[in-house]
């Protein structure tokens, strides 16, 4: 059951700044998601914030175009956040 479970079901690509490209066994989402303008402080990061509240957003039951564009707006809020790094 476990090898099952962790079996990749899809893929999911970022082609350039404002197109992301899904694909799993089922279907194929292929949507321009508008880029957020924010003040750049630092990327750092935010590839992680991205693909975990993704992955957040859709086992929690929201559907794949509202996770995708949840996962955009808190990358967004991570790459304008300014951070103390000297605590």
């Amino acid at each position: 059951m476990a090898h099952y479970l962790l079996r990749p079901r899809g893929q999911l690509s970022k082609i350039g700044v404002r197109r992301i490209e899904v694909t799993t066994n089922d279907f194929t989402f292929k949507d321009r998601i508008e880029a957020i303008k924010v003040r750049l402080v630092s990327t750092h990061g935010a590839g992680d914030e991205f693909t975990g509240v993704l992955a957040a957003e859709i086992a929690g039951g929201t559907g794949l175009e509202g996770a995708l564009h949840a996962a955009n707006h808190a990358a967004a809020v991570l790459v304008s956040t300014p951070r103390d790094i000297s605590q």
